[in-house]
């Protein structure tokens, strides 16, 4: 694998665009990703399982490194956001103080066509009157409109003119409306009377009426309550006479139901020791199944036991057959480097042989034996590097 950096520098995150970053990712693959894996054998799926985390952490490193420059940069954008706010404030007091003189002229202003808006709104309020206002409250109405013409209206004379003049002749109207009226409740207020007075006699000609019918009535319910006692005194004979005739029925039905009791009470003794007699039975074959019951759990638990202990023994087994395998490619892996080192070394041993062999003008024997002494740290101060 190349030295790819194991986190990118936040200035290269902040510069990432599409064909930067598809440059950072085609890296990782190249120095990450697994040649030709064989996923059939352990080995080749642990070496995925080993590239996947490695860009896993990688990604840990990206991520965190972009949170920190996110934290940063959001303290940034606050700090220029309080300046901000508090510029703004300064700038708008200032932007106030300025224009305050004209400001305060217009709000003069304002006030003032306001307050005369009021008064004109007053005025054609005063034409709002409820249908049977008294006259005094319409008369007062008008005297107070008549005030208004006074006012310092300026430019909303002519305005103030004619809604006095609409409301004058709102209210003068109502006040003669009223006035009729009134004058029409008093002519209706005497023909009421006349009316009153008849309809008095007509109602002492219906009471005396009722007066004359009360008495009637009342002799036809003494009449009627006499034949209703004379009634009433033959009906309780006859009900006395009743109430013996079904005292000798209710006896007579006591009776009956009492022999009727009697045999039911004796049919459900009968039912009752049957009964007992067909639970006795049953109880004695459930005991007789619940022997089978239990002996056949007995055999189940026991097969259940056995099968159990067939599939632990069998995991068992698989899991010591997973470690083995583990351990010899792990030997494998050992051996291989073992092997390379061997390798490596004798190829530095042999340039180094050659090379004193060259420079000293010794035999090859003697030569392997200064490079074994070399080797084995018995020269001070020398030493093969490989």
């Amino acid at each position: 694998m190349s030295n790819l950096p194991a986190i990118i520098e936040a200035k290269d995150l902040v510069s990432f665009n599409d064909d930067a970053f598809s440059e950072f990712l085609a890296r990782v693959r190249n120095d990450y990703a697994v040649k030709n894996p064989d996923i059939s054998t352990e080995k080749g799926r642990e070496e995925i399982k080993s590239a996947a985390y490695k860009v896993a952490k990688l990604k840990r490193d990206v991520e965190r490194q972009a949170d920190k420059l996110k934290e940063d940069a959001q303290k940034t954008i606050k700090s220029i956001n309080d300046g901000k706010k508090k510029a703004l404030e300064k700038m708008q007091e200032l932007q106030d103080e300025i224009r305050k003189p004209v400001t305060d002229m217009e709000n003069a202003e304002a006030k003032r066509i306001k307050q005369r808006e009021d008064w004109i709104a007053s005025i054609t309020g005063m034409a709002e009157i409820p249908f049977d206002a008294p006259i005094n409250l319409i008369s007062e109405r008008i005297k107070n409109l008549e005030n208004y013409a006074d006012y310092d209206w300026q430019e909303f004379k002519n305005r103030a003119t004619m809604s006095i003049s609409v409301t004058r002749d709102a209210l003068t109207g109502a006040l003669a409306r009223r006035q009729k009226e009134i004058d029409d409740a008093a002519e209706i207020e005497r023909q009421r009377a006349l009316d009153a007075a008849w309809l008095e006699a007509y109602h002492e000609a219906v009471r005396e009426n009722d007066r004359i019918d009360n008495e009637a009535l009342l002799e036809a319910q003494r009449k009627e309550a006499a034949e209703r006692a004379a009634w009433d005194a033959m009906y309780h004979e006859a009900e006395m006479e009743n109430r013996k005739i079904d005292d000798m029925a209710r006896i007579e039905r006591e009776r009956i139901a009492n022999a009727w009791l009697k045999m039911y009470e004796e049919a459900s003794e009968e039912n009752r020791r049957l009964d007992r007699l067909a639970q006795a039975e049953a109880d004695r074959l459930a005991a007789i199944k619940a022997g089978e019951d239990a002996e056949w759990l007995r055999m189940y638990h026991e097969a259940d036991k056995h099968n159990t202990a067939l599939d632990a023994a069998e995991k068992s087994r698989k899991d010591e057959a997973d470690r083995i395998e583990r351990q010899r490619l792990a030997d494998e892996a050992e051996q291989k480097r073992r092997d390379g080192d061997v390798a490596h070394k004798a190829g530095v041993n042999r340039a180094a042989l050659a090379a004193i062999i060259e420079a000293g003008g010794v035999t090859e024997v003697a030569g392997k034996a200064i490079i074994t002494a070399i080797a084995q740290g018995k020269i001070p101060n020398v030493k093969i590097i490989y």
